[in-house]
């Protein structure tokens, strides 16, 4: 593993990772694993423990393999909590675990079910395997190879060994790609932006252990990280990878082809309101009608750079107006759209969301109209909320809580601002709706025979009844071996409409509380269906009646409307147990997959007790994390001393949870003096982020010179005379950040500099054949040193979000003040604003930046190094190397004006951009291209330099050829042109017409930066 240094400095821009909340970790130690952990998550962390130890027993089973020391897993009680990690850089709504590789640690929250926290820890649990074998395995080399292999081989792994050959969700993929024509070869599953890697990985996975039978798991995973995919299928399975594509492609088109004739297309489910093909997004989820059936509010990635949650015309599709902007609102994360939709007011005029904000989950009340949030709710006794519903009378809002790893069915009612659990035990209780009448909510649970904490069992998803008056429970009837969700009441009360996979499909069905049948609405040949299995898919306007559902068609998520006179359905007349493959993936008949299947026929064999578990207090230890450098170069630069270049080595220390972090880092070259190093230490433990280093860095130049001498032998000799001047600057420093924020930040600095100087002349004689004879030393006096002392506070915005090559939306700003005492004193005052107005794919991009030094004292303004404006990375067609001799006075005494009015100790810099994206990701640029993303531009750059002896005066600021030796302001214009290398670097090539050069018309330059 190679770490750059991080330097103990805030970063200049930037979002920011919040950690709102102090946790007080403790470790619960099983037989295999450390569990970390914190007070509230108590009651739920026992029962993970002893998943987390049958789950070692079934990987051991199927992969062969044991870990040597315990392996440490980081559990939060929520996904709230989760985004707030240490060890992770940015985690996503999405996201629901993480392994990573380099200490195999598992970070993870629980779920909002119980059958979702089981199932990610157990597929987070195989990646663990995966990292352990690839480390502890000599033939594979470490875990860098298995970064080799493609994303649906490890994800698809993880699926099949802890899901099993069965998936409804997983066969709603593929019959897609059955009906649409466009099931992938292998080959083609290396593009994961194209292809799910998680369902489509699974089905293959589940299709070569249906064939070659649970045994290959592991051989086949350690040749193809060994050999690469290709080799690694060949030597495994005696087969080539496109002949095993073909026989897996037949086999997935034998099982579905005949069902998705049988079903009906997608688009007969009703009138398509939302889709791709209405310009409302691929991803049109979580639907939620308003009480009078005109307006629908929905979930959906059409912002392009955020999930946003909208509100359309029910009738039309036609967006209305956007409700959330979470990318831009200081104050808002994230949306909460993966299991959770949500709710109107009974007149209509608000809609209640989740969000993520400070920490946990908020409920939001928006004005529909205006689209302003109204009021924020906020529960400090639950951190994790999803599926809020308003009650009829207005007054209430139920909603689903977690509060520690268990989540219960909670009221809230708004005139009281009073709390209430309802269901506080650990059975999961999701998607409460209200009765018409305000007498009952209707809700999702795995209560019923299959669920039994004893043995850890979780039973399907069922529909239950809760009576707000007697607190009393009932299930409804249930379909054998098949999920119950997103309950949903008519308009009378009479029926309840909820979404089930009986007989291996998601659709629609209906509850007839008054003749206790059941009836089936849709008979759609891919599925009824949200994001995730769990995800709420169906609503029901209030008044009116009228059903909308989300429709999984062409691997995006449609809305259909299906008016009320047609929710009738067909009468399912004899309830039938589960068809024996209903669920089964491919290949059909085969029974390869023995394993893995008796680990869901049998879930209880294995449960360990929790008696012999062990609960001790965290205490952080350092431990190396990686080493850096080796024979690579370092180069270490300062705008006032030079630059330096130096060998050496890096190596980076941090403790389990990432909150605290040791750097060290040694540089050499050349004598012992010219020897530099660095230690710092960072700490992320709580909110307010603080940070010291240590530094010594040498910083050498050198200048040479050749003349001629005689010998006392009478021989003539040259000499070379080098003048090595060497630098160095040791260095203390403090720094603190406190965010408010994901974009907004405070910054604080205090440091103490001492630089001091070696002046040395070297000589080395050469006799007439060019032989060194002779090589002498001789130190010379040097400048006395200096000490400054200085502190800065900055102030710090960025919601900007960036593309290939550069930011595309939103803003940027610092403010900043750092003032400096000691053998000099003065103050440094930086201002710099940058504005990103987006134009779907182009961007007009604008930057005001100043910068000076005020205040100064002694001989600061001349012994200091003055600003530049003619960096390339602040205004084109004046950088240093492009002058000639020419452009400059005849004689040394005329100077170079059209040089020196560049510098001064004080700049402004004005910048304006027009971006074309041409090459990139298909929605962000002009041409498709996921090689070499380019982006062409149009520039102005415009920039003044003065200093205290020269002040500003605005009759400077006027346009002139550059002729004059006068300060004047300089511009330039032209083209420009960024391509991001590799996703490691972007590289600009431009044109500029630099206007105060009148004897250049043009300049052609070159640079390595992103774009400002």
């Amino acid at each position: 593993m190679f770490f750059s240094v991080p330097e103990v400095e805030a970063q200049y821009f930037g979002r920011n990772k919040v950690q709102y909340e102090d946790f007080n970790f403790q470790i619960l130690q099983t037989s295999h694993f450390d569990i970390y952990h914190y007070p509230q998550e108590e009651r739920a962390i026992k029962d993970l423990g002893r998943l987390s130890e049958r789950w070692y027993q079934r990987h051991t089973e199927l992969l062969g393999h044991r870990f040597k020391t315990r392996n440490p897993l980081i559990i939060y009680a929520n996904h709230a909590d989760f985004q707030q990690n240490d060890v992770v850089p940015s985690v996503g709504v999405g996201t629901g675990g993480v392994t990573e590789g380099l200490r195999n640690r598992v970070i993870m929250p629980f779920a909002e079910a119980n059958q979702s926290t089981n199932h990610v820890l157990g597929h987070e649990l195989v990646h663990a395997f995966q990292y352990d074998i690839a480390r502890t395995t000599d033939k594979i080399g470490g875990i860098r190879a298995t970064s080799q292999l493609p994303l649906w081989f490890i994800e698809g792994m993880a699926e099949y060994a802890s899901i099993g050959p069965e998936s409804t969700h997983t066969g709603m993929w593929l019959r897609d790609a059955v009906h649409q024509d466009t099931l992938p070869t292998i080959r083609q599953l290396g593009n994961s932006q194209r292809y799910f890697p998680y369902r489509f990985g699974h089905s293959v996975w589940a299709y070569i252990t249906g064939e070659w039978g649970d045994k290959v798991v592991s051989p086949l995973y350690v040749n193809s990280a060994q050999k690469g995919l290709r080799q690694g299928i060949e030597s495994t399975l005696n087969i080539s990878m496109d002949s095993l594509s073909t026989l897996w492609q037949h086999s997935v088109r034998e099982k579905y082809a005949e069902t998705v004739r049988q079903h009906d297309d997608p688009s007969e489910v009703g009138t398509k309101i939302l889709g791709k093909s209405k310009d409302t997004g691929t991803i049109n989820a979580g639907p939620s009608l308003s009480p009078n059936g005109e307006y629908v509010a929905f979930i959906s990635e059409k912002s392009l750079f955020s999930v946003e949650l909208f509100v359309a015309d029910a009738e039309t599709g036609e967006i209305i107006r956007s409700l959330t902007s979470t990318v831009t609102n200081p104050h808002l994360n994230a949306l909460r759209f993966i299991e959770s939709a949500g709710t109107w007011s009974p007149d209509g005029e608000q809609f209640a969301a989740v969000v993520f904000a400070e920490g946990d989950n908020q409920i939001i009340i928006i004005d529909v109209e205006t689209g302003n949030t109204v009021q924020t709710l906020k529960f400090g006794a639950v951190d994790a909320i999803t599926n809020p519903s308003w009650s009829p009378d207005g007054e209430k809002i139920a909603f689903s809580g977690a509060d520690g790893g268990y989540t219960d069915l909670y009221v809230y009612n708004m005139e009281e601002e009073s709390l209430q659990n309802l269901t506080r035990d650990r059975y999961s209780d999701l998607q409460p709706t209200w009765s018409p009448d305000g007498s009952q909510l209707a809700f999702v649970t795995d209560r019923g025979p299959g669920t039994d904490f004893d043995k850890l069992t979780f039973g399907k998803t069922r529909i239950g009844m809760y009576d707000l008056e007697t607190g009393d429970i009932d299930l409804l009837p249930e379909f054998p071996d098949a999920k119950h969700i997103n309950p949903q009441f008519g308009p009378d009360g009479t029926s309840l409409y909820y979404i089930s996979d009986y007989r291996g499909i998601s659709n629609l069905y209906r509850y007839d509380f008054e003749a206790a049948q059941r009836y089936q609405l849709t008979s759609v040949n891919t599925g009824i269906s949200g994001i995730s299995t769990l995800s709420p898919a169906l609503t029901v306007a209030g008044t009116s009646g009228d059903v909308m559902v989300s429709v999984f068609e062409a691997s995006n998520y449609s809305v259909y409307r299906i008016p009320e006179e047609e929710t009738i359905g067909t009468q399912v007349l004899t309830v039938e147990d589960q068809l024996a493959d209903a669920n089964d993936l491919p290949p059909v008949g085969l029974t390869g997959n023995e394993i893995t299947s008796s680990y869901f026929r049998e879930p209880y064999i294995n449960v360990p007790s929790a008696d012999s578990f062990r609960t001790r207090d965290y205490t952080p230890k350092l431990k190396i994390t990686g080493i850096g450098g080796g024979i690579g170069g370092g180069v270490g630069v300062s705008s006032q001393l030079g630059a330096g270049a130096a060998g050496g080595v890096t190596m980076q220390f941090s403790d389990m949870l990432n909150q605290h972090q040791l750097i060290a880092s040694v540089r050499a070259q050349g004598r012992i003096k010219d020897i530099g190093g660095q230690v710092s230490y960072l700490n992320q433990d709580n909110r307010f982020i603080y940070g010291a280093s240590v530094s010594h860095q040498p910083y050498r130049t050198s200048a040479a010179g050749v003349t001629s001498d005689t010998l006392e032998t009478g021989q003539e000799v040259a000499v070379v005379q080098r003048l090595n001047r060497r630098i160095f600057q040791d260095r203390i420093s403090l720094l603190g950040m406190y965010p408010f924020s994901k974009t907004q930040r405070l910054e604080f600095s205090a440091g103490w500099t001492h630089i001091w100087y070696d002046l040395e002349l070297q000589e080395t004689l050469y006799n007439p054949l060019g032989q060194p004879i002779d090589r002498t030393r001789e130190s010379l006096s040097s400048p006395s040193p200096l000490n400054l002392y200085n502190m800065s506070a900055a102030y710090v915005e960025d919601n900007s979000i960036s593309a290939f090559t550069g930011p595309i939306r939103g803003h940027r700003l610092r403010f900043e003040v750092e003032p400096t005492t000691g053998d000099f004193s003065y103050l440094n005052a930086l201002a710099d604003y940058r504005r990103y107005v987006y134009m779907r794919p182009f961007t007009l991009a604008f930057r005001g930046l100043h910068s000076g030094r005020y205040f100064q004292g002694g001989n600061a303004e001349e012994q200091l190094s003055p600003n530049f404006i003619g960096y390339e990375t602040l205004m084109r067609g004046y950088n240093t190397s492009s002058f000639t001799p020419s452009e400059c006075g005849r004689t040394r005494e005329e100077g170079c004006a059209v040089l020196n009015r560049l510098s001064g100790s004080r700049m402004a810099v004005a910048n304006v951009e027009f971006r074309i994206p041409v090459l990139g990701a298909e929605q962000l640029a002009l041409f498709r291209s996921r090689t070499v993303p380019t982006t062409l531009s149009t520039f102005f750059d415009a920039g003044y330099a003065w200093t205290a002896n020269e002040p500003f005066r605005f009759s400077d600021l006027k346009w002139t050829s550059g002729s004059t030796n006068e300060r004047a302001p300089v511009f330039s214009t032209g083209l420009s042109a960024r391509v991001n290398i590799l996703g490691y670097l972007i590289a600009e090539i431009y044109y500029a017409i630099p206007f105060q050069r009148p004897n250049k018309s043009g300049y052609v330059g070159f640079t390595i930066s992103p774009g400002w």
